[in-house]
């Protein structure tokens, strides 16, 4: 498996979510507004999109002018507090070690600091 593959857990039902890539990927797709559907802006309309029978799924593309801001993104400073900068991204160290913390709360089985 390559180093930047992560399996991900199934835990959708899980009451609360509160673990869920899923939820939690959402969530910063809505604060970026980054569906391609512009009327696509909070979670409660996704329970309202029509899925065809029989298909089990609906493609949701994202806007492809989000395909260089990076997902994760450092807060900086500004004259009114501090913000998510539109383009910096988290150092690796960072990310690397809120990874490895988050797969040993939700039971990796392998945690690795492999770059």
């Amino acid at each position: 498996m390559p180093s930047n593959t992560f399996p991900i857990p199934e835990i959708i039902y899980d009451p609360s979510l509160i673990l869920s890539p899923h939820a939690f990927l959402l969530g910063l797709i809505f604060v970026d507004r980054a569906f391609k559907a512009p009327n696509l802006t909070s979670p409660e309309q996704l329970g309202r999109l029509f899925v065809e029978p029989g298909r089990n799924e609906l493609p949701l593309p994202l806007r492809s002018d989000m395909d260089n801001i990076p997902v994760f993104r450092k807060a900086v400073k500004t004259l009114h507090g501090w913000e998510i900068s539109p383009n910096l991204q988290l150092p690796y160290s960072t990310v690397a070690l809120w990874m490895k913390k988050l797969g040993a709360i939700i039971g990796f089985q392998q945690i690795s600091d492999r770059k």
